[in-house]
């Protein structure tokens, strides 16, 4: 699907767009955004894996 979904930086803030063609093609997709302030992503973070695989067990 490269190319259906979009991100764009204005101004600090971050726009993320899916296309229409995607849930066309995929009516079950599901896209989640995670934010985090302060994270060192320069390491790996076990707490921080552990929560987004607890909550992507949600989805």
């Amino acid at each position: 699907m490269y190319g259906f979904v979009h991100f764009l930086t204005l101004g600090g803030f971050m726009k993320f767009t899916v296309e229409d063609k995607v849930f066309e093609t995929l009516d079950t997709v599901c896209f989640a955004v995670v934010v985090a302030h302060e994270a060192d992503n320069t390491v790996h973070n076990l707490k921080i894996q552990q929560l987004l695989e607890e909550n992507i067990l949600l989805c």
